[in-house]
Order: C-alpha cells, then sequence, then structure tokens
C-alpha cells in the first residue's frame, strides 16, 4: 500500500490483488492475401475477440483501524468486452520502374480500423471503448535495400483512444504521429554496424480528463539516437 492524499481529503490506497484470474478470449480472424505480381501484395484481414475476465480498478472507500481510505484495486471485470476491425496492407518495391542502379525502392503501408465495447456504461449510459484501443491507426514505411545496405523511414498515426479511469473521471490520450529512420550497413558475413533515431520530429504526446479543455498530461519524450555492431560468430 502506498498512502497519498486524494482531491476527496481522504487517504488514497492502491492495493494489488494476488487472485486476478488471466484474460480469456473467443476470438475469429480471417486474411486474404493477393500476390498480383512478382513485386507487390494486397493483404484484406478482419478480427473479432471476445475477451472475459478483463481488469479494470474499482474505486471504494475502506475503512481501517476507524479511518476511511479511498481505495482502487484491480479486479476482474463481469461483463465481455468486443473487439472487432480490418486490417488493409499494401508492399510495393519499384525495380520494374526504376533503373538498375535504382532499385532496391520500396513503400509498405498498412491501416487498422478497431470498434470495441468495454462492457461498461459511463454516466450518460453509452458504452465504453475498450482501454488503450485506437480507432484508427496506420503506418507508411519508405525503404531501401540493396547489397549490403539497408535504411527505412516510417511515419506512425495512432487516432485518440480511451485510456481508463482516473481522479477526475475518463481519460483520453489525443491522437499522435511520429516518425522513426533506421539504417544498417553488412560490413561482411559477420559484422552490420546499425543506426536509428526514434519519435524524429519530438512529437507531443498529450491526454485530458472530462473535457478536452481539462489537460491531464503533456509531455515531449525527446528523440532518441541509437548506434550499434551486429555479429554473428
Amino acid at each position: 500500500m502506498n498512502p497519498v492524499t486524494g482531491a476527496n481529503g481522504l487517504k488514497s490506497l492502491s492495493i494489488s490483488a494476488g487472485d486476478l484470474e488471466p484474460y480469456t478470449a473467443d476470438q475469429f480472424d480471417t486474411a486474404l492475401e493477393w500476390y498480383y505480381s512478382d513485386y507487390g501484395t494486397l493483404t484484406f484481414a478482419t478480427f473479432y475477440k471476445d475477451v472475459a475476465s478483463f481488469i479494470k480498478w474499482e474505486q471504494s472507500i475502506t475503512t481501517i483501524d476507524g479511518f476511511d481510505f479511498d481505495t482502487w484495486k484491480p479486479v476482474n471485470q463481469d461483463e465481455k468486452s468486443k473487439i472487432r476491425g480490418v486490417e488493409l496492407a499494401w508492399l510495393q518495391t519499384f525495380d520494374p520502374f526504376l533503373p538498375e542502379y535504382l532499385s532496391g525502392f520500396g513503400v509498405q503501408a498498412n491501416y487498422t480500423y478497431s470498434d470495441s465495447v468495454s462492457g461498461e456504461k459511463d454516466e450518460d449510459g453509452n458504452n465504453k471503448d475498450f482501454a488503450g484501443m485506437s480507432k484508427d491507426q496506420y503506418n507508411i514505411v519508405a525503404f531501401y535495400e540493396k547489397d549490403r545496405l539497408q535504411a527505412r523511414l516510417a511515419y506512425n498515426y495512432r487516432g485518440d483512444y480511451f485510456a481508463g479511469e482516473v481522479w477526475g473521471g475518463s481519460r483520453f490520450v489525443n491522437a499522435f504521429s511520429w516518425m522513426d529512420v533506421s539504417a544498417s550497413y553488412r560490413v561482411n558475413d559477420q559484422f552490420t554496424l546499425t543506426a536509428e533515431v526514434t519519435n524524429l520530429q519530438d512529437k507531443l504526446y498529450s491526454s485530458w480528463v472530462y473535457s478536452p479543455s481539462v489537460a491531464d498530461n503533456a509531455a515531449n519524450y525527446g528523440r532518441r539516437f541509437t548506434v550499434g555492431v551486429r555479429a554473428n560468430f
């Protein structure tokens, strides 16, 4: 237990629970791939998941030694959560359209739409989304792969999403995007040099509670630069 004073003046306790049941799920997935040429593919997929024993945080007032505590404890949810959606993916290399000295370039793209119901209702009686699940996500990657050199530039987008309940109500994370770039060079059969920059644009991550005008968090996590050597023996 780690007691702190909450906004209601009560000590707040977060309690762990050792009797939680694991997630279980009934799920159904389909996928259709079309290799329309030697240099490109299209993929269409659907998914459906019926999740039981989802874990949520439950709030209650608990009296210990004559003192009231605002207690938060993880419990298994009685209602089932449902997740369904579709995925689209495209892969294309441009070797047939470029001269030999420009071969190796290509692009990858994918989009995922997810519709979810957590099994819980908000204060207006509407279904809550599954926590942490964006309705829209997509990635676009430009790449170069030829001989010893590989390079990738990736743009990633994630739509806003419900992030769970906190002291002020429902918490939502705003939509955000980021770019990553990486490259590698194979020196020989044993050694490869690598370099990577994540969050290239240093985008803002932000969230709100109850209303978009009530900011909960705003942060820049900075760019991360990584260089390395990969060895095989």
